[in-house]
C-alpha cells in the first residue's frame, strides 16, 4: 500500500506538463467538441454521474461510483484544458 509521499508524487507528476498530457488534452478537445464526442460525453454523464445509488449501497460500489464520476470530470478538465492550449496558440 502506497504511503501519502507516493499520492504526493504522483500529484506533482500529473500537474506537471508534458508533451503526452498536451497531446492527450487537444486529442479530448477535439473527440468531445464534436457532434458525436458531445452526445457520448452526455452518455457518460448521465450513465456515470447522474446515477444514484441507495442509501445502503456496500462501500465496494460506492468507491467504484465515484471512480466513474471522477473519470468523466478528468475526461471534461482534459477536454477543457486542451480548448485552452489550442486558442492560446499562435495563429500561423
Amino acid at each position: 500500500m502506497a504511503d501519502w509521499s507516493e499520492f504526493d508524487r504522483r500529484q506533482r507528476a500529473s500537474s506537471e506538463p508534458d508533451a503526452k498530457r498536451a497531446s492527450f488534452e487537444e486529442t479530448c478537445s477535439r473527440v468531445f467538441t464534436s457532434p458525436d464526442g458531445r452526445d457520448l460525453l452526455q452518455y457518460l454523464y448521465a450513465l456515470y454521474v447522474d446515477r444514484r445509488l441507495p442509501p445502503h449501497a456496500p462501500e465496494a460500489v460506492l468507491r467504484e461510483a465515484e471512480a466513474q464520476r471522477r473519470l468523466v470530470a478528468d475526461l471534461e478538465k482534459a477536454r477543457d484544458a486542451g480548448l485552452e492550449r489550442m486558442a492560446a496558440r499562435p495563429k500561423s
